[in-house]
């Protein structure tokens, strides 16, 4: 009797743990099977960053407007030729390349870097709103920038490998009313404005005084002033300190030193005042010594070619990546990220796969030449990733090429001259870094040839080689 009772004791604890293994087995083979399927261009996703592949086609979650969805995705191809290039390149400190000359106030063209702000560990942002007694802010701005402060935070953690931390802060979820009109807070012959009533620093230590009994001010380095669109245009409502160099201020926590910069475009168009993140960023790499507005070419309209290509060049286009060429003198890629090569060196052909520099998918994501003493040929990948987008036309940021690039893998490449002139000082004339066509265009696909240097591009693969007797 105890014998029997023990054995259906033991069947039925079997039964349960039966019924248990597969009730979890065909719990994940109904949860996984939707998932997978649901892996396509345009489909909803969770989580932004996330990477799928389905057959050949790998996917990211990316943020479109305000959804979660998987981007178009691009073919997984294998190289014909494994990588070679270990053991051929050079030391990065060869493509190190010192600015000796034409040295300008906008930032840095070259080695080392001459900043305000630091490019690296946690960077204190405070987001000012002011409005005025005769241009009145529209909308909440503690409505308005709740992503924008997300925003911030991740781009400056994405794209400098976790070496950089924007820490932005609202200083107050309502606009603050400045104690004299928009005229009292512009610089003369810019934006419009014809006179001075006050000096630039005088306007921002007043607006730091508006702001002090709301915010805490402690261990600040940038300040942004949201300014009313109707300020901009009726009055050219603009302040910032200078590019190199901090300023003092007074605050209820002590003097502190500070970057300041008050303006969104308000003068030119009529830009919403309901995201700021991306003017932001590229205002305050400003101040930590990216001089931007490049490279250029002439396909593009004006100086700035390219303007979709990054958030330095156009701030409102397709891509708010950086180009390594400025992350490697802001010291967030070194020789993981970045392979270093020197033209008079080079034997045979080098075969080197590239990572996006919008994906941060893989390394290396960039490709150096030193092709001279004052040059280099950079080389990156691009693609869509977590702040690029390439399938729409952006109102701000024509892009006659974006076509070419939407859905695809592709490549760009520029020459960095360091002691050339930059644009920046020098309007309408050369520059110096400039992207290198191929048939016209951008859009690197087949090859391009440059100063002794042969470049293939297959797959995901650069091939470079020196040209005998260039």
């Amino acid at each position: 009797m105890y014998q029997s009772k023990k054995l259906a004791k033991s069947f039925f604890v079997y039964r349960w743990l039966l019924a248990s293994v597969l009730s979890v087995v065909l719990a994940l083979s109904t949860t996984l099977i939707p998932a997978n399927a649901a892996v396509k261009a345009g489909a909803k996703c969770t989580k932004v960053g996330f990477k799928s592949t389905v057959g050949n086609k790998a996917f990211t979650c990316i943020k479109s407007g305000r959804k979660l969805v998987w981007d178009r995705g691009y073919t997984i191809s294998q190289n014909v030729n494994p990588d070679n290039y270990v053991g051929k390149s050079v030391d990065i400190s060869a493509c190190q390349i010192q600015e000796t000359q034409n040295k300008t106030m906008a930032g840095s063209k070259g080695f080392p870097i001459r900043n305000a702000l630091k490019t690296t560990g946690d960077v204190k942002i405070v987001i000012v709103p002011v409005d005025f007694n005769n241009a009145v802010g529209v909308g909440s701005p503690g409505d308005m920038y709740k992503d924008d402060l997300i925003r911030i935070s991740e781009w400056s953690k994405f794209f400098s490998k976790n070496k950089l931390n924007y820490q932005p802060i609202l200083a107050s979820k309502n606009w603050l009313r400045a104690p004299k009109g928009a005229e009292w807070y512009v610089r003369k012959g810019e934006k419009g404005a014809t006179n001075e009533l006050q000096s630039p620093m005088s306007a921002i230590q007043e607006l730091v005084t508006l702001s002090d009994s709301v915010v805490d001010f402690s261990f600040t380095d940038f300040i942004y002033f949201v300014f009313p669109e109707s300020a901009e245009k009726k009055f050219g409502t603009s302040i910032y300190s200078g590019i190199t160099s901090t300023i003092k201020v007074n605050t209820a926590e002590g003097i502190q030193s500070i970057s300041a910069y008050g303006e969104l475009g308000g003068a030119y168009l009529s830009y919403p005042r309901d995201e700021i993140w991306d003017q932001l960023i590229h205002e305050l790499l400003h101040f930590q010594g990216f001089i931007g507005h490049g490279p250029t070419s002439p396909i593009v309209y004006g100086n700035e070619s390219g303007s979709s290509l990054g958030i330095m060049q156009g701030q409102w286009g397709n891509s708010k990546a950086v180009t390594s060429w400025e992350a490697f003198m802001a010291n967030w890629y070194g020789s993981k990220e970045i392979v270093c090569l020197d033209r008079t060196k080079l034997e045979g052909d080098i075969y080197i796969t590239l990572g996006s520099i919008d994906k941060m998918d893989s390394d290396p994501i960039s490709i150096m030449v030193k092709v001279s003493s004052e040059e280099l040929l950079v080389i990156e990948k691009r693609s869509e990733g977590k702040f690029t987008d390439f399938q729409q036309d952006k109102k701000f940021g024509p892009f006659p090429e974006r076509k070419d690039f939407a859905g695809k893998n592709t490549f760009t490449a520029y020459s960095v001259n360091i002691d050339a002139k930059s644009n920046r000082e020098n309007p309408g004339g050369e520059n110096f870094w400039n992207y290198i066509l191929e048939n016209g265009k951008l859009s690197l696909r087949d090859r391009i040839s440059y100063k002794g240097l042969n470049v293939k591009f297959s797959n995901n693969q650069v091939v470079i080689s020196a040209i005998k007797n260039p």
